[in-house]
């Protein structure tokens, strides 16, 4: 329909946020952040991603935390986690879902990054234009996600800070509004959905 397609055309950029060594400070390799206590935020990232809110449609986090299956315990710490990270976001004043793997590396599931089964979740939750995605890491995985999912942008983080320089970030973030409409002048209906 008309409206589909004036929706399709003004959506913004969708991010999906690695957590550890992206949104907060990463534990020892080898270790975990098991307690909300011990989460230590990287203002700086999350107020650069404030700072540019009216470019962004929605927010996914999506992270591996292998250590949440070995105790019910455990489940209910990462939850104590997961709501500190949500209350810590909620400024951003946009829609965020919060996805994760619980599994080890040798039970070989299907949503461990760089596998694409959360990635899955993200779509039957809303149908998204691949092309306006930016996924947000620091890790090879989160590389590895952002390539098997197609036509996407992904941007390096070390330690909370951009790679190539928060400028960076929000040239891309400008790009992804324009984008449809450039595309459409050029080759007709848009399309490139996750859905289609």
């Amino acid at each position: 329909s008309l409206n589909s397609l004036k929706s399709q055309l003004n959506e913004k950029a969708t991010l999906i946020l690695d957590r550890d060594g992206v949104i907060n400070v990463k534990s020892k390799k080898g270790e975990f952040i098991k307690d909300k206590r011990d989460l230590i935020f990287y203002d700086k990232l999350i107020y650069q991603i404030k700072n540019n809110s009216n470019y962004i449609q929605r927010i996914f986090i999506l992270t591996n935390q292998p250590w949440i299956n070995t105790s019910l315990e455990n489940n209910k710490l990462h939850e104590e986690i997961k709501n500190s990270i949500l209350l810590r976001l909620k400024e951003f004043n946009l829609p965020i879902k919060y996805l994760y793997c619980p599994h080890a590396y040798s039970d070989r599931c299907s949503c461990r990054k760089p596998k694409q089964g959360n990635i899955i979740k993200i779509l039957q939750h809303q149908p998204i234009l691949r092309r306006k995605i930016i996924f947000l890491g620091d890790s090879i995985s989160d590389s590895q996600t952002a390539q098997l999912m197609g036509d996407v942008s992904f941007i390096s983080v070390n330690s909370g800070d951009f790679v190539n320089g928060s400028n960076n970030f929000t040239k891309i973030l400008k790009s992804k509004i324009n984008s449809d409409h450039k595309y459409f002048s050029l080759n007709g209906l848009p399309h490139g959905r996750y859905d289609s």
